[in-house]
This record gives structure tokens, C-alpha cells and sequence, in this order.
């Protein structure tokens, strides 16, 4: 077998693989290639931070014991919460905040900052940040 590959080779190649990568779609939602097994709640989107292992022994039992509680509204400024993680972390609670996921808590810090002046993103960014 010659695994010698020229550039010709190389180009006739990769142009077939792309134009079937492009062409997939659009061949499989005219019916031309089918996927009767495809499952999509079997697909790992990774830009979502979501894990492909499912939720852990823990988490689920920690769930199932507080569901007992969850008829009522927590503690809004979570001063236990807050002390525990002080104190692991060797801080003071008043120096924690707590938020409902990252956006909330950056969102937070950016009224702070920008109420001094201006701030930089990245680009691309989390859409909550674009103007």
C-alpha cells in the first residue's frame, strides 16, 4: 500500500470530506441519509458546562433530603453559607458573595466597577455583557 500522499491527493481529500461534512445536513434533512438512532439527549454540548456523566450519588441524595424544606424561601443573605465558606477559605463572610450562577455574580461586579469608569470584555464573551 503507498502511504505516500501528494498535495493533490491531499486537497482532493480534504474537499470531499468537506463538502460531505457541508452537504450532511443538508442531505439528511432531505431524506438522502437517515440517523434512526441519533438520540439528541445523548449529545454533549460542552459550551454549556453541562456533564456528560449525569448528576452524582451525592447531589442526587442531598435533592431527595432537602425536599422537605423546599416549600419555604431560604435565608435571603445565606449567613450560614457564607460563614462556611469563610471560614474554609480563611475569609470573612462579608467578604463572600453568593449569586444564582457566575452571570449574576459578574454582572454584580461589573455595576460596581463601571460606576467608576469603564471596563473591558473579551470577545467572544458570555451575551449577557454585549451591548
Amino acid at each position: 500500500m503507498n502511504t505516500h500522499l501528494s498535495r493533490r491527493q491531499w486537497l482532493k481529500t480534504s474537499a470531499a470530506a468537506i463538502a460531505g461534512f457541508v452537504a450532511g445536513p443538508g442531505a439528511a434533512a432531505a431524506g438522502r441519509l437517515s440517523t434512526p438512532d441519533f438520540d439528541s439527549r445523548h449529545i454533549i454540548r460542552l459550551l454549556y458546562n453541562e456533564s456528560h456523566f449525569g448528576i452524582s450519588e451525592a447531589a442526587r441524595e442531598a435533592i431527595l433530603g432537602g425536599l422537605d424544606d423546599c416549600s419555604a424561601y431560604p435565608d435571603d443573605r445565606y449567613h450560614e453559607l457564607k460563614e462556611l465558606i469563610a471560614a474554609r477559605e480563611n475569609l470573612k463572610p462579608e467578604n463572600i458573595i453568593l449569586g444564582a450562577g457566575s452571570i449574576e455574580v459578574i454582572t454584580a461586579a461589573l455595576h460596581v466597577y463601571l460606576s467608576k469608569g469603564d471596563a473591558l470584555a473579551s470577545d467572544p464573551t458570555y451575551f449577557d455583557f454585549v451591548d
